[in-house]
């Protein structure tokens, strides 16, 4: 069976393509597009999270000469919460490894407090017109995410350097 370095570039990725398109969206100038951006950000801010939490997916798809062909696919945690559905799920070790990644990059940023209030960015921020839905979106979540993408950049190379952990 195929194994899975974490975190999985393939999400981390994922996370960026949707990061990107939020900045996108706020760079436009619309105020009626920033909660889609918001959304976004928190969906990446997911995602970022999510790759510390992938697992192989692949299927034996044939066996040729003795050797298995898998056909590959990753998946993850289910949950969108950031806090409590994600971060604390992540082992204590990356865990860690992220805060301390986060205050080597930007000393004192609160990394878990900002987890803590962007939790639900992506679940509740989607439908504004809801009884559950972020009454007032904040564009700080997009600071968030992009702190956590820097945080990814620099934690993906320990898949290349694992006794740095």
């Amino acid at each position: 069976m195929p194994t899975l370095p974490l975190p999985s570039l393939e999400i981390i990725e994922e996370g960026r393509a949707y990061l990107k398109s939020a900045l996108v969206i706020e760079q436009a100038g619309d105020t009626n597009l920033w909660r889609p951006a918001c959304v976004l950000a928190g969906f990446s801010m997911e995602l970022f999270l999510k790759s510390f939490l992938a697992k192989d997916n692949s299927k034996l798809a044939d066996t040729i000469n003795g050797i298995d062909i898998y056909s590959g696919a990753v998946k993850s945690a289910r949950g969108h919460f950031l806090d409590t559905d994600l971060f604390q799920k992540i082992t204590p070790e990356w865990r860690q490894a992220i805060l301390d990644t986060s205050e080597r990059l930007s000393p004192g940023y609160p990394l878990e407090q900002k987890l803590g209030e962007y939790s639900g960015y992506f679940f509740n921020g989607r439908y504004g017109y809801e009884a559950n839905a972020i009454g007032v979106i904040r564009m700080e979540v997009l600071d968030a995410a992009e702190h956590l993408e820097k945080v990814c950049s620099e934690l993906i190379t320990k898949i290349y350097q694992p006794n740095e952990l």
